[in-house]
């Protein structure tokens, strides 16, 4: 069933005390209601896409949602992000498997970033530098 415009319109017309001032009164009432409910979707849509992905760390085997983020093999998510905002995790939820993603935990996001590894090099992880090595060059 599609409503016409002008149906709309009248409708429009007939309840001002709906529309945007409304929603924003219904929120401000309703706040905490709402953010968890926003924060609950937002878990179970990146519970998700982290299970399509393999639901766990591709570099140390964590599988603590919590600490766990889609990451872009080719350090290339800025110019992703930059076209579209942050909504990552809606957006893989919907599309198919994309072979230049993996999941990683923040502690091997951040080895990843610190050597410089191109492909995320299990190597690299299994034997990092240590303090005491870094400092004996």
């Amino acid at each position: 069933m599609t409503i016409s415009k002008a149906y709309m319109d009248d409708w429009r017309a007939a309840h001002p005390e709906a529309g945007p001032k409304a929603d924003a009164r219904y929120y401000e009432k309703n706040r905490e209601i709402h953010l968890e409910r926003s924060r609950r979707r937002h878990l179970e849509c990146k519970a998700f896409v982290i299970n399509k992905y393999g639901g766990h760390c591709q570099g140390c085997g964590t599988d603590e949602l919590a600490v766990l983020s889609i990451d872009h093999i080719n350090d290339d998510g800025n110019l992703e992000r930059n076209g579209r905002g942050g909504r990552i995790y809606w957006e893989l939820k919907r599309n198919p498997l994309r072979d230049d993603l993996q999941v990683l935990c923040m502690n091997c996001q951040w080895r990843k970033r610190l050597y410089r590894t191109p492909h995320f090099m299990l190597v690299t992880l299994v034997n990092p530098p240590t303090a005491a090595s870094v400092l004996e060059c």
